[in-house]
């Protein structure tokens, strides 16, 4: 018998509403959410990584004469696995969440960051999918 390499990721949730602005958001220039929690088990060190799968967020116009952002970029949404930690905004691009080494189960936490702008964001439905990847060199 071979034991290979084994990962599994488990998520309290696979999606995240996220809050709604008031306007001491847009004064603050952002607010906070709260994320899933993700437990990694693995018999060897891993990496957990998270990207943005797209460049902007998706928008759906609600509000006549005013359409929705079409370009707000995913740099606009900041994630973090501290709650009151340095928030890293999301790219397109692969990054380091976090890594480990063998656990029977790792749990963290992500936050989120919703950066907001008076000027610039316009009323509407926003979303947009992360994706996370968890590997094992």
């Amino acid at each position: 018998m071979t034991a290979g390499r084994v990962v599994r990721l488990q998520m309290t949730a696979v999606s995240t509403p996220l809050t709604a602005p008031t306007p001491a958001d847009f004064d603050a220039g952002f607010n906070a959410t709260t994320g899933p929690t993700f437990t990694v088990s693995a018999n060897a060190s891993w990496t957990l990584q998270v990207h943005a799968a797209a460049a902007t967020w998706t928008a759906t116009n609600t509000s006549p004469g005013a359409p929705a952002r079409a370009n707000k970029p995913a740099a606009d949404l900041q994630w973090s696995t501290a709650s009151n930690g340095s928030f890293v905004a999301l790219t397109t691009t692969d990054v380091n969440l976090v890594t480990g080494a063998a656990t029977a189960s790792n749990a963290t936490t992500l936050y989120f960051q919703t950066l907001y702008d008076w000027t610039l964001d316009t009323p509407g439905i926003y979303s947009m999918a992360i994706v996370l990847t968890l590997t094992s060199p």
